[in-house]
């Protein structure tokens, strides 16, 4: 049974006539007929008594009724939630972000927009840097913020920010004495001091793309050879690990601002010019921005250099 035959049903049933029903809705009394015993077939059941006038409800007429009223009650508010949402721009956003990154990012933005957008209702996705362009391409999300090296194809970027790719080195190696100081001030680690991380064996998370491979394929280049011997699950185990000396790590610079150590961390940048990652801000190629996406991304764009205002977080006095 379809809505507008559900709809004839309640006609007939309110006018109590086939006939009067036929003229409240603008159609002829014997197409309406024949629309009825059409149903009644399907069902296998009458549902009008037409023995007298005016004509009333079988039981399973009522019954048939009852579901017509919610079907069409279910319409109405089916078509009263779209109109609302197409007046209103669709107040729903769904971010992609990968977990760790969005772990820094959205805290520093959703409290702000949030409170100056209370109406908008944020939904959060996360998923790996290297998966979030297709879920935006796909329109699974309706922006994303990643940190790849270079900018996907098959979707629109806006660069947020750089991101250092630094060199993490324990409290035990011979890097660490060479850094003194206690600002936020991260140094080059100069080339002739290269050959101090020769044979290194490296803490990383287990990915095959991750930020240590990277850093190890140049430290490759310029001819220093080292290798991956501890492998985890987390970023925060990796930290955790070179501070206990268990080896040097790879760590973006945002996350050093935002993770807490146990001592002021001795970090290097890598490279001339240094090696990085950019944060993008992603969206579907063609698309055009809704007001709400337009106004969360500038939001994102305001907390940018945020990122990495924050002193290192330690323990130490």
């Amino acid at each position: 049974m379809t809505l507008i035959e559900a709809q004839y049903l309640l006609s007939i049933a309110e006018h109590k006539s086939i006939s009067k029903a036929a003229d409240a809705l603008y159609i002829s009394q014997p197409y309406l007929s024949r629309i009825l015993q059409r149903i009644e077939s399907e069902i296998g059941a009458t549902i009008f008594d037409r023995s007298k006038l005016p004509i009333k409800l079988t039981y399973v007429g009522e019954r048939c009724i009852s579901y017509c009223q919610k079907l069409v009650a279910l319409d109405k508010a089916f078509q009263a939630e779209m109109s609302h949402i197409l007046l209103s721009g669709n107040k729903r956003i769904t971010i992609g972000v990968p977990p760790q990154r969005g772990g820094y990012l959205l805290p520093l933005v959703l409290p702000v927009f949030s409170k100056s957008h209370p109406e908008i209702e944020v939904i959060i996705r996360e998923a790996k840097s290297d998966v979030l362009p297709k879920l935006t391409a796909d329109g699974d999300v309706d922006l994303s913020v990643f940190s790849l090296p270079e900018a996907p194809e098959g979707i629109h970027c806006d660069i947020l920010r750089q991101d250092l790719l630094l060199l993490m080195v324990p409290p035990n190696h011979p890097l660490f004495f060479t850094v003194s100081g206690t600002d936020n001030s991260i140094p080059l680690l100069e080339p002739n001091l290269y050959k101090l991380l020769e044979g290194a064996q490296f803490i990383s998370i287990d990915t095959p793309n991750s930020i240590t491979a990277r850093l190890i394929s140049y430290l490759g280049q310029q001819g220093v050879s080292c290798s991956i011997a501890i492998k985890t699950q987390n970023n925060t185990m990796t930290y955790r690990l070179c501070e206990e000396g268990m080896g040097p790590a790879a760590i973006m610079e945002v996350a050093a601002h935002n993770t807490f150590f146990q001592q002021k961390p001795c970090l290097f940048k890598i490279g001339t010019p240094p090696l990085d990652e950019t944060w993008f801000i992603g969206t579907q190629l063609g698309k055009p921005l809704r007001p709400i996406e337009q106004l969360f991304i500038q939001a994102i764009h305001n907390i940018g250099p945020d990122l990495t205002a924050r002193p290192f977080h330690c323990t130490e006095s």
